[in-house]
């Protein structure tokens, strides 16, 4: 299950062939943790997403690492979640 931003849930499952990490950095499902920020890539069907790949999100921002003002003073948005249970 993950928690999405504005704050409701959704239940993804990985399969064998669920991929994690991009293409040009691949990753391992035990190098996620609960809590890491995650976009997920699948096909939602009756609530359930599942997943085709899962990556890490990268915090949007400047070159130290701090956010970025969005220009409206909101903070940025991203499509960022926790990850999902195995």
């Amino acid at each position: 299950m993950i928690t999405k931003q504005d704050g409701s849930t959704e239940t993804v499952t990985i399969s064998p062939t669920t991929e994690f990490g991009t293409k040009s950095k691949s990753e391992t499902a035990a190098q996620f943790a609960v809590g890491d920020q995650v976009m997920v890539q699948g096909h939602e069907s009756n609530g359930t997403i599942a997943a085709t790949r899962i990556i890490h999100a990268r915090a949007r921002g400047n070159p130290d690492g701090t956010p970025s003002s969005s220009g409206n003073g909101a903070p940025p948005t991203s499509s960022s979640a926790t990850p999902p249970t195995k």
